[in-house]
């Protein structure tokens, strides 16, 4: 993914439509790490050095830091050494909001980028269900972090439905309920199976 310049100077934010929720994200997880304190068991770090998805990384290190039960001193020190490359610069600044916020504001998307590569994706037949379904829940959560979880998710669904790049796929998934977006994966892939078997008993 291309750098972009940071938005603000100094304290790493970010003016971009979603702050509010994101900080209260934030906030909900320092309480939750410094609730926990430290614990003996740690999983891997993820590294970042600028080249992947920023959101998915954040993602990942929150769930890392969570589940090794770091206290936030901890998490700044595992953070900041899993930076690296064009991302090391980020680890300049004092809290693991600030960097966060350095984070995307230096290498994640806007809300209008996201939503533009929402409308020209299409899934390709070498993209597996489960990977193009992750990066369209992706592009949504920046595209629209202010909507509802429920009318976000219905709306993954629809654009999951409509992107996937098979025409028999996406009539046969419009016309049974999908609960959420890993319901339409598991459909998805069960159809594909069927229709595999089905092309190679006709070729027999």
């Amino acid at each position: 993914m291309a750098t972009r310049k940071q938005t603000a100077a100094g304290d790493g934010s970010t003016t971009e439509p979603g702050i509010d929720k994101f900080t209260a994200v934030m906030e909900r997880f320092l309480e939750r790490i410094s609730a926990n304190g430290d614990h003996q068991e740690e999983f891997k770090v993820p590294k970042y050095d600028g080249k992947s998805d920023v959101e998915q990384f954040i993602r990942q290190f929150m769930d890392v830091a969570e589940a090794s039960h770091w206290r936030e001193q901890s998490c700044l020190i595992h953070l900041r050494e899993g930076l690296q490359g064009d991302a090391q610069d980020c680890a300049k600044y004092d809290t693991i909001p600030k960097i966060f916020n350095a984070l995307r504001a230096k290498f994640g998307m806007t809300a209008r980028e996201a939503r533009r590569k929402l409308t020209s994706r299409n899934r390709d037949s070498k993209t597996k269900l489960q990977e193009h379904a992750s990066h369209i829940e992706r592009l949504m959560e920046v595209a629209y972090p202010d909507l509802p979880r429920t009318v976000r998710s219905e709306l993954t669904i629809d654009t999951f439905m409509s992107t996937i790049g098979n025409q028999d796929l996406q009539r046969h998934l419009l016309a049974i309920q999908l609960p959420s977006l890993e319901a339409a994966v598991k459909a998805g892939k069960e159809f594909l199976q069927v229709a595999v078997g089905t092309n190679k008993m006709d070729s027999e």
